[in-house]
């Protein structure tokens, strides 16, 4: 039987020491005790929600490219599976374009100002966005043998305080085409998902005084100001510990198990 559909990458990896390691495989962890990064671990859960969507690009990229008379199966399938694997990547790209685009713009560095999504961020932020005391560091926890990069840690102000405070939080920026809700008057509804908790709470795990978690969703179906979600106490515990069953799973499936030499 043909494979259309090819597996995943190694994922990222890092040295105990923080250092990057994106090019290396599970065979190189192996031989230089790396440590795999919070989304690796966190890909070992099924997510409903992305798996839908996967498919949903499979469907559309096939409803697409009609078939040719006399095209066979695997030529067909071969087409269907690159469409769909450009579909996917054009909505990655987007989340990389507003991600990098929203750390240089905090940061005071050049970025697309005629991006509409940013132009839209970049008026929210200079309302709600004080300072920020670093963005884009590497977090290891050598307790559990994980390392990450994680978004940002700022200040909020304005409206955004009412929700977050002023104590400096734990930030991780989400692109999500968001869905209008089916209310009178439509409205779109962002979803906040368990997966963002958990890599919310690992990296607060990693500093010595967990600070406050906030994830905030941006939608790239239509420029709006950014939602908020402050994840509470309880939330943050209870996804503390089903990160950490995560990567008992993780670590029996690879069968690796980083060396904690700290």
């Amino acid at each position: 039987m043909t494979i259309f559909v090819k597996p995943d990458g190694g994922g990222h990896w890092y040295t105990p020491d923080g250092v990057p390691q994106y090019e290396a495989t599970l065979r190189d962890a192996r031989k230089e005790n790396l440590y795999p990064s919070p989304t690796s671990i966190l890909n070992i859960m099924h997510s409903s929600g992305l798996e839908r969507w996967k498919l949903n690009q499979a469907i559309a990229a096939a409803v697409e490219l009609p078939r040719g008379a006399a095209e066979a199966d695997e030529a067909y399938g071969s087409r269907i599976a690159e469409r769909a694997d450009v579909l996917r990547n054009q909505a990655a790209e987007l989340g990389t374009l507003v991600h990098d685009g929203i750390e240089k713009m905090i940061s005071g560095r050049l970025y697309d100002e005629s991006h509409p999504v940013l132009a839209k961020f970049s008026e929210w932020s200079a309302e709600n966005i004080k300072a920020h005391e670093w963005l884009e560091r590497v977090l290891v926890n050598h307790k559990l043998g994980v390392a990450g990069k994680a978004d940002a840690l700022v200040y909020f102000k304005g409206k955004a305080a009412e929700i977050t405070g002023d104590r400096p939080c734990l930030v991780d920026w989400k692109t999500q085409r968001m869905k209008k809700s089916r209310a009178k008057k439509p409205v779109y509804k962002p979803v906040f998902y368990d997966k963002w908790v958990m890599q919310l709470a690992f990296y607060a795990s990693c500093e010595m005084a967990p600070p406050p978690i906030v994830s905030v969703a941006i939608n790239t179906s239509e420029p709006e100001e950014p939602y908020i979600k402050l994840w509470t106490l309880k939330e943050r515990e209870e996804a503390m510990a089903a990160f950490e069953a995560a990567l008992v799973l993780w670590q029996y499936e690879k069968n690796y198990k980083p060396e904690l030499t700290y």
